[in-house]
């Protein structure tokens, strides 16, 4: 995996963006758009997000076209720290466990042939290395205990249940399936 990391390209326009979540999706949005120089402040109702997420779920693939993003990311070392990168799937059947089915994973020839690993990862571990990416950036400011109680399309901001306003260029819900 020896593709380059993300090509410091600069938007040309700085945005200001809000991103409601601090999940997997909601990390993810904000290492990319911090990246390219957008000023980014992830909103999280939780007081700590990584009990959150390390209590949900257990395992998570990662698969080849998600870790190329990773290793763009400079997260190949945690990635190859956390991950396992399995050999091969092996499908059996319920009654008698013989095999109806395998696939060889090896990890070079997986590697070859799409550009990039295919791993196995806690949940939690991926949270923690894409949180740590995303609050190490000087683009990305964190709000904790932040409960949004509406947002205003019109005069783009965020109304926060403290009373804070937080206007925007930019407003993007990752907060999951109860989202306001």
């Amino acid at each position: 995996m020896n593709e380059p990391l993300y090509d410091g390209r600069q938007a040309r326009h700085r945005l200001r963006v809000v991103v409601v979540g601090c999940g997997l999706a909601g990390l993810s949005t904000a290492i990319t758009l911090s990246a390219s120089g957008h000023a980014v402040t992830i909103l999280d109702a939780a007081s700590s997000p990584t009990l959150r997420e390390a209590r949900t779920g257990a395992g998570i693939q990662v698969s080849p076209n998600m870790s190329r993003i990773l290793v763009r990311w400079g997260l190949a070392k945690a990635l190859d720290a956390l991950g396992v990168q399995p050999q091969a799937a092996v499908l059996r059947r319920y009654v008698d466990g013989s095999v109806v089915g395998y696939s060889c994973w090896d990890a070079e020839a997986m590697t070859e042939r799409y550009g990039a690993g295919y791993y196995h990862l806690h949940r939690a571990d991926l949270h923690r290395i894409l949180f740590d990416r995303a609050v190490s950036s000087t683009n990305v400011t964190l709000k904790l205990g932040a409960r949004v109680a509406s947002i205003d399309p019109d005069a783009p901001s965020v109304t926060l249940s403290s009373g804070d306003v937080l206007p925007a260029d930019l407003i993007i819900g990752a907060d999951g399936v109860h989202s306001l």
